[in-house]
This record gives C-alpha cells, sequence and structure tokens, in this order.
C-alpha cells in the first residue's frame, strides 16, 4: 500500500513513532514495526533533498 504524505505529515509521523516506540507499553514487535517505519521515512525524506 502506497500513501502519499507531505513532508510536514512525514516529519510529524516520524515524531509520534519515535515517541510511541519508547513508550512502555510499547511491546518490542511494535516498537520495531515503528522503527521501520522510521527508517522508510528517514530514507524518504533524505531521497527527497538530493
Amino acid at each position: 500500500m502506497q500513501i502519499n504524505l507531505t513532508d510536514r505529515e512525514m516529519e510529524l509521523l516520524r515524531r509520534l513513532l519515535n515517541t510511541e516506540s519508547k513508550n512502555d507499553r510499547c511491546t518490542g514487535e511494535q516498537a520495531e514495526v515503528y522503527e521501520n517505519i522510521i527508517m522508510k521515512i528517514d530514507k524518504r525524506m533524505s531521497l527527497k533533498r538530493l
């Protein structure tokens, strides 16, 4: 599935996921998924800057 987000939306989503992955109630599996999404956002944003 492809979702098109603005740079601002991606940045806010990244911050939210980063905060959630550090939440005490977050399971290891959830944290792993969040970190994978963060890596994808980072990759996309770095490609946009080129």
